[in-house]
C-alpha cells in the first residue's frame, strides 16, 4: 500500500484492494465536494462486506457507530480502510503504514492521526468488501499473529495499566468467540499462559 500511496499523483487517498469496490459511482465527487466544505484531513463512509456469492454479511463501523469517537477507537478498529480517504499530505507528515505489521497497520495508523486530526464521519455505504477464505482479515481472524499485534499496538499508543486492561478484555473476547465456534486448540486451553507469553512477561510464571 505505501508503495501505491507514494507513487499516487493525487491529493486525495483511497486504499481499494482488488477484492473491493466503490458502490456509488459519483462517490468521488462526493469526497471532493466534503473536503471543500468541511474542515477536515481525513474522512471515512460506511462500508458492506459480502462474500463470494455477494450475501452481505456484516458492516464497519457497527450500527451502533453513529459517529467519531478517539476514545472508542483506542479499544476497537471500527474504521474501514476501504471506506477511508485522507490528503495525501497527511502521509509525507506522519509517515507511511507500519510494514512491520501485517494485519493491523491501518488500525495502528488511525491511532496514529487520530490524535491530530478528527475525521469526518459519512454515515452511508459508499463501498464493498469482499471476503473469501483467502483474505487475510479471514485467514488470520483470532490468529496468534493478530493478537501479538494488537499488544504491540496498544503499548504503542496506550499508557499502562489502561493497555494491558483493554488486551485483556479483547483477548477473552476472542476466546469466547472460539469456543463458540468449538475450534479449541491447545494454545486456546491454557488462554492465561498464552496471555502472558504474548506480554513477554512467560518467565514469572
Amino acid at each position: 500500500m505505501n508503495c501505491g500511496i507514494q507513487n499516487a499523483s493525487g491529493n486525495v487517498i483511497q486504499v481499494l484492494h482488488s477484492d473491493d469496490y466503490n458502490i456509488d459511482e459519483n462517490i468521488y465527487e462526493k469526497v471532493r465536494t466534503i473536503f471543500k466544505k468541511v474542515n477536515c484531513e481525513w474522512l471515512f463512509a460506511r462500508v458492506r462486506s459480502v462474500d463470494i456469492e455477494k450475501k452481505f454479511v456484516g458492516e464497519t463501523p457497527p450500527k451502533f457507530i453513529k459517529m467519531y469517537k478517539f476514545r472508542l477507537l483506542k479499544i476497537i478498529n471500527y474504521i474501514p480502510h476501504v471506506g477511508v480517504f485522507m490528503r495525501k499530505n497527511i502521509f509525507e507528515t506522519y509517515g507511511y503504514f507500519d510494514i512491520g505489521l501485517k494485519i493491523l497497520m491501518d488500525w495502528e495508523y488511525w491511532l496514529r492521526i487520530g490524535k491530530k486530526y478528527t475525521p469526518f464521519f459519512v454515515d452511508e455505504y459508499w463501498c464493498t468488501a469482499r471476503l473469501h477464505q483467502n483474505s487475510l482479515s479471514i485467514r488470520e481472524s483470532f490468529s496468534k499473529l493478530m493478537h501479538q499485534e494488537e499488544w504491540f499496538i496498544l503499548k504503542r499508543h496506550l499508557k499502562w495499566p489502561y493497555n494491558i486492561c483493554v488486551y485483556a478484555a479483547q483477548f477473552m473476547f476472542a476466546l469466547i468467540h472460539f469456543l463458540k465456534r468449538k475450534t479449541i486448540t491447545i494454545v486456546w486451553k491454557f488462554p492465561i499462559l498464552e496471555f502472558a507469553r504474548l506480554m513477554g512477561i512467560n518467565s514469572q510464571i
